[in-house]
């Protein structure tokens, strides 16, 4: 029997330096595609408030830091979204909402 796969969005984040929730990142339980491969079935973006993409990225590994183009963000809202297809092939996750950027 195969669990059930899960992904899991905070709401915020701090990138600020302390060690601390320093990255925005999704976590997720059996998400895979059919061969097994973790990576090509993710997808993960940040927006700012205008709606241009700050980051992606195909990696569940990877996370937002909070920068665009090598400068700090601005403290407040942005919008985020995943997709995502689970191991069994058939269950996705296509998830949006809105996370706060605290500094």
């Amino acid at each position: 029997m195969i669990s059930e796969a899960k992904v899991f969005v905070p709401n915020a984040f701090t990138p600020n330096k302390d060690g601390k929730n320093e990255v925005f990142i999704p976590r997720a339980i059996l998400i895979f595609n059919q061969t097994g491969n973790p990576i090509l079935d993710y997808k993960f973006e940040i927006y700012n408030r205008w709606g241009e993409q700050i980051f992606e990225s195909n990696d569940l590994n990877l996370g937002w830091d909070g920068t665009y183009k090598g400068e700090l963000c601005q403290e407040g809202h942005y919008v985020y979204k995943v997709r995502a297809l689970s191991i069994d092939g058939v269950t996705a996750f296509n998830l949006e909402g809105v996370l706060f950027l605290l500094r």
